[in-house]
């Protein structure tokens, strides 16, 4: 809408339209199937946005593009197609930056695999999935590379008894990063605290580095009941259209004695 309020982004999802259909969407055929965590914004007020929030948005943006709020870093959002391989990977470096100030000797990565499937419109239960690859190991370091941008293992110089300063920056970084909600992670954190004299030497974790962006590409996919009033470009129809997963089992090491 194009008045002299700055529109709030509130959503996780942002669908860049025109400034008719950012007002009128929800009068039209099967809106109600949209889901209510995609939010229309009109190309009109994408300039009044970056020049009066602190919203951190793409240099170029069209209409018709989708937006996904970054997980990770606040108030920022990256066009659907960049979020695939920046979200996966920034996820990993924030966890080996967590890892690093919990006195960490390194890391190696265990097992590492991926499933791919295809999002499909179910009208009685929202989005439903067809497997094309059920399962598959990526066993060799040029393939995780290839896949997420990070290497199978890494070492650091490691600290046995880290300090209260290191131990509360760990802490900050996992909320800061939104971290602070997986399992696994706040277990890593505890189990590192200084004033237990019993510390860890080892702990293999288990990360999905995919499960954010895909919820995020999940709500997304919703425009898809809509195909007459919002027609997608090919590239990122087809980014919707599949669903990636990989996970990793990885190993952190922390020094002895």
């Amino acid at each position: 809408m194009c008045n002299n309020n700055v529109p709030e982004l509130r959503e996780r999802v942002i669908h860049v339209t025109s400034d008719e259909r950012s007002i009128n969407w929800e009068w039209e055929k099967n809106s109600e199937q949209v889901n209510r965590q995609l939010q229309f914004v009109s190309i009109d007020d994408i300039p009044s946005i970056r020049s009066n929030t602190n919203v951190v948005l793409p240099s170029e943006i069209q209409e018709g593009d989708i937006l996904i709020k970054h997980p990770f870093e606040p108030d920022t959002y990256l066009n659907v197609v960049d979020a695939i391989d920046e979200i996966r990977k920034d996820k990993w470096f924030k966890i080996s930056e967590i890892a690093q100030c919990l006195g960490a000797t390194g890391f190696n990565i265990k097992e590492a695999t991926e499933s791919i499937e295809t999002r499909e419109l179910d009208t009685n239960v929202g989005v439903s999935y067809k497997v094309i690859n059920a399962r598959n190991n990526i066993k060799k370091r040029n393939e995780l590379k290839e896949k997420l941008g990070i290497e199978i293992d890494d070492a650091f110089d490691g600290c046995k008894v880290i300090s209260d300063e290191s131990y509360k920056k760990a802490q900050e970084l996992a909320k800061k990063y939104h971290l602070d909600n997986d399992a696994a992670i706040r277990s890593l954190i505890r189990m590192r605290d200084p004033g237990i004299e019993n510390a860890f030497l080892g702990r293999t974790i288990h990360c999905e580095m995919t499960k954010e962006l895909n919820s995020a590409l999940d709500i997304a996919f919703s425009l898809n009941v809509m195909p007459n009033v919002f027609s997608l470009d090919a590239n990122v129809k087809k980014t919707l259209e599949t669903k990636e997963t990989i996970t990793l089992d990885v190993r952190f090491e922390f020094p002895e004695g």
